[in-house]
């Protein structure tokens, strides 16, 4: 019979208990040895925490200690990093070249007479520059900071207003264009190039570079009693405006007064225009006539002794002004945007009911970021894009809708009732094949410019918005 037990386990000597080592040494309860008998050694002090130090600094204890220099540093920082004019020169920086950008040769100045060619890129000399700077025709968000010096494509839009300019500065005629399209469409550099034909042919630029800077109660105004009316004078932005147009009109300088105004300051009969200019941006008080007197003199007709340039005026963002602003009357009720007296001087030149005797061109331009809605702004928009699709036909043509539950503001729709509408779609494939070898001279796009990635990237940017495929272009890399 098989055991249980294996015979392995019997040969192997059974294991023996070995005795537990404490871990700590354990003495007697009683001795009396010397170590034992010794007082017990004195603690080590701990150190103090440096919040404490901080703190007996603050109440200006003994043996405090603090990090001086290093608060000094901090407090700097944060100081800059908080204050709101250094955040709003951030924000408005404009960088208009990038050394690390290659040089492109051979470009051709944009002129109204080189503006002949579509899809051709055209650099602005350093005079336009200077000029369009001052005026602030650049935006941040236009894409300047990526090429050696400002440049742009000339597009169909572009090509009709150089012939326009020229003809205004032959005819002495006048011309109102309200410019739209979508968002990255291009409205803005298309006024900044017709700004440059201005500045290249003589003639006075006033641009008001965003219309909500007159709409969100950010600076002074006043009321002015005109007629049965009461209109608004804002006098800190007309005095930063008359520094814009005596730095960017050097024309101005070579103009004299030619009627006398009553101005609350005596002055010069023969002062130059850009010297009156300076007066009202140096005093805010008098920005208002001072204005006014520029306007009279500049819509006066041309004579020999008193020749007069034709004037280009625009308005940036213009549906931010055609609504109610922020501003409230003295019955707390919110003020009309052309109830501001520069909104209404820009709305008679729109709408033709100040004339422009030695020639101009009028232009308001749609917002595409941060647009309020406007839906009288919206229908007269729709209603003059049809009218300009079938001149011919004045019955049978579908009226745009106009919701009737939605409040109407019919300021609006007269004052671009005979406005002409330019509306941007978008670039097409020719437009975008310049553009496009334009940022390859420039080593930005890494990629052949064939009619395979001409199409890639007009498709991605959205049939030809210009801003989409500028994001296309910054996008691709070579694999």
């Amino acid at each position: 019979m098989a055991t249980n037990i294996c015979l392995r386990c019997l040969t192997r000597p059974s294991p023996s208990l070995r005795p537990l080592r404490p871990l700590h040494p354990v003495g007697n309860a009683f001795s009396t040895s010397t170590a034992r008998a010794a007082k017990p050694a004195k603690s080590i002090p701990k150190k103090k925490s440096v919040n404490a130090a901080k703190g007996a600094a603050r109440k200006g204890g003994a043996g405090a200690f603090s990090f001086k220099d290093r608060g000094q540093r901090q407090l700097a920082n944060s100081a800059n990093r908080k204050d709101p004019a250094a955040l709003k020169a951030m924000r408005k920086r404009i960088v208009l070249s990038n050394t690390n950008a290659l040089e492109v040769e051979g470009l051709r100045e944009l002129t109204a007479d080189n503006a002949t060619q579509i899809g051709e890129i055209l650099t602005l000399n350093n005079d336009s520059i200077d000029a369009l700077r001052a005026a602030e025709a650049f935006k941040h968000n236009q894409g300047w900071n990526m090429f050696r010096r400002p440049s742009t494509l000339v597009t169909q839009h572009a090509h009709e207003l150089a012939s326009i300019v020229n003809t205004i500065t032959t005819d002495k005629t006048s011309r109102k264009e309200f410019i739209t399209g979508e968002r990255g469409s291009g409205k803005s550099v298309l006024a900044l190039q017709a700004k440059a034909y201005a500045f290249q042919k003589g003639w006075a630029v006033i641009h008001i570079p965003e219309g909500q800077d007159l709409s969100i109660s950010h600076t002074t105004y006043a009321p002015l009693r005109s007629g049965t009316t009461t209109l608004y004078t804002q006098p800190e932005y007309l005095s930063s405006l008359l520094a814009r147009i005596s730095k960017s009109s050097p024309i101005l300088a070579n103009l004299s007064l030619s009627q006398k105004h009553s101005l609350p300051i005596p002055i010069q009969s023969n002062i130059s225009l850009a010297r009156l200019c300076d007066l009202g941006a140096s005093d805010p008080s008098i920005s208002h006539p001072i204005f006014e007197a520029l306007l009279t003199e500049l819509l006066t007709p041309s004579t020999e002794t008193h020749p007069r340039p034709p004037l280009l005026f625009s308005l940036d963002c213009f549906p931010h002004v055609a609504r109610k602003t922020s501003y409230l009357d003295p019955t707390n009720q919110p003020i009309h945007g052309f109830d501001l007296t520069l909104v209404r001087t820009f709305i008679d030149l729109l709408r033709g009911t100040t004339p422009l005797p030695n020639g101009g061109l009028i232009l308001a331009l749609d917002s595409g970021n941060n647009r309020p809605s406007s839906p009288a702004l919206d229908f007269s928009i729709a209603s003059a894009l049809q009218r300009q699709a079938q001149p011919d036909q004045t019955t049978g043509s579908k009226t745009p809708f106009l919701n009737p539950y939605v409040p109407f503001d019919a300021r609006v729709t007269e004052a671009l009732k005979e406005v002409h509408v330019r509306n941007l779609e978008g670039l097409s494939k020719e437009e975008t094949k310049g553009m496009m070898e334009y940022y390859a001279r420039s080593g930005i796009l890494r990629a052949a410019v064939d009619e395979r990635a001409v199409s890639e990237a007009w498709t991605l940017g959205g049939s030809g918005t210009i801003g989409e495929i500028e994001g296309a272009m910054t996008r691709l890399r070579v694999l």
